[in-house]
């Protein structure tokens, strides 16, 4: 806090002292939303000094690393077989919950439009790739806020073409979409995975 220094005013600066206090909390589960993926690439002393005391800690580590290749790559691979595993893990975690939360968003939405979207199985890919083009698109965005933006327009520009809809039933499917998803986070945080988190990474013992 903030995600982005410097473009953003949140109320706070949160610096490694404060994270350390913070993390020594027992009802503290962990960093997360490291929003500022260039930060962590480029080391910044900030950023590194936060991510250090939270590795210390043993705690969660939640953040964004989307669509990382070559130099960036290797940087983020540097930080240890833990990040890379975080890494991929959250990415496919993120794909294997939107694929049935967009099937689900779409079979609510054929019963109240007229339109034939195909079987599960064409439903599914179509929704695969616009979430992998959504994720590989606000990737390249360091701006939290305009990221997510991006993510959005790649989704609804995603929807309407293919599956050709008007502009009407593509914003009741996005929006249905996202309620669905919001539900999803909702049990996993919940009333499924209380002893950990989506996409967070394993206890320091097991690492």
């Amino acid at each position: 806090m903030p995600a982005a220094p410097g473009l953003e005013v949140s109320g706070a600066d949160f610096q490694a002292e404060e994270i350390r206090e913070l993390l020594s909390w027992p009802e503290v589960a962990g960093l997360a939303e490291v929003m500022d993926m260039r930060a962590v690439i480029d080391a910044h002393p900030r950023m590194i000094a936060i991510l250090t005391e939270a590795l210390a800690s043993g705690k969660l580590i939640e953040g964004h690393a989307r669509g990382l290749t070559g130099p960036s790559l290797q940087a983020y691979l540097a930080a240890g077989s833990g990040a890379a595993q975080f890494m991929v893990g959250f990415s496919l975690k993120k794909l294997l919950i939107q694929v049935p939360a967009g099937i689900i968003a779409v079979w609510i939405a054929s019963r109240f439009i007229d339109f034939d979207f195909g079987t599960i199985g064409n439903i599914a890919l179509s929704i695969a790739g616009i979430t992998v083009l959504a994720e590989g698109v606000a990737c390249w965005i360091p701006i939290p806020f305009f990221s997510i933006m991006a993510d959005l327009t790649v989704m609804l520009v995603g929807f309407f073409l293919l599956f050709e809809l008007s502009k009407w039933q593509t914003y009741m499917i996005v929006l249905l979409n996202f309620a669905v998803l919001f539900g999803a986070h909702y049990l996993l945080a919940n009333y499924i995975n209380q002893s950990g988190s989506y996409g967070s990474r394993p206890p320091a013992s097991a690492r």
